[in-house]
C-alpha cells in the first residue's frame, strides 16, 4: 500500500518518462506469485516496468507524460480486525482507500462492492477525483484521476490481503479506454490457487 501511496504522490504527471530506479522493462506477460497463495498475469501491452518491494509488485507504463500517468500493483496488506466478515472488509477498504487529501484532489467520488467468488472474499473499488496538484497540469486547471481495484481476503488467514489496483491520471477529454481496458485485464488476472 506504501509504494502505492507513494507512486501516485511521486508521479503525477511528469513532462517525460523515466522508469523508478530498480524498475526493468518486461517484454511479455508472466504469471507471479505472491506469499498469499494469490497470483497474477503482469500486465499484458507495451512499455511496461516492473518493480519489486517486501510487500509489492509496481508496473509503470511509459505514456506521453504531459497528457497521461499509468501505473498498476499488488500489495499485501495486514487486516487488522477481529471479526473479519464481509461488512468488516468493506469498512476497513473503504477507510483505507478514502482520499484524504481535500485540497489536493477535489469533487472526489467512490463506489465499493462485495465480490464472492469462488469462496473468495474481495472488495472492488473505484475512486475519481480531479487532481489540482499533479506535477505536470500544464495549461489544465486539474487532472481526472481514476483509481480502480480490488482487495481480496486470504480465506484460511483472514488477517492477510491482497490489493491489485492501476491508477490513471490524464488530462480532462482523453480518452482513456485502452488503458483502462489494460488495467481490468491486469485486475482480473487475479486468482488464488490453494
Amino acid at each position: 500500500m506504501i509504494l502505492s501511496l507513494l507512486a501516485v504522490s511521486i508521479l503525477g504527471c511528469q513532462t517525460t518518462f523515466v522508469p523508478p530506479k530498480g524498475f526493468v522493462k518486461i517484454n511479455e506477460s508472466k504469471e507471479r506469485k505472491g506469499s498469499l497463495g494469490f497470483s497474477f498475469m503482469t500486465p499484458s501491452g507495451e512499455n511496461w516496468y516492473e518493480g519489486f518491494s517486501p510487500k509489492s509488485l509496481m508496473y509503470f507504463k511509459k505514456t506521453e507524460q504531459s497528457q497521461l500517468s499509468f501505473f498498476a500493483g499488488a500489495t499485501e496488506v495486514a487486516f487488522e480486525s477481529g471479526s473479519k466478515t464481509e461488512n468488516d472488509l468493506l469498512a476497513y477498504v473503504k477507510s483505507y482507500k478514502q482520499i484524504k487529501d481535500t485540497s489536493r484532489f477535489k469533487n472526489a467520488s467512490s463506489s465499493l462492492a462485495i465480490n464472492k467468488k469462488n469462496g473468495i472474499t474481495c472488495i472492488n473499488y473505484k475512486e475519481l477525483a480531479e487532481d489540482h496538484k499533479a506535477k505536470n497540469l500544464g495549461s489544465h486547471q486539474f487532472l481526472i484521476m481514476t483509481n480502480v481495484g480490488r482487495v481480496c481476503m486470504e480465506p484460511k488467514e483472514k488477517n492477510q490481503l491482497i490489493d491489485i489496483h492501476y491508477s490513471v491520471r490524464n488530462v480532462p477529454k482523453l480518452n482513456v479506454d485502452s488503458f483502462t481496458l489494460e488495467g481490468e485485464k491486469f485486475i482480473n488476472s487475479l486468482v488464488y490457487k490453494q
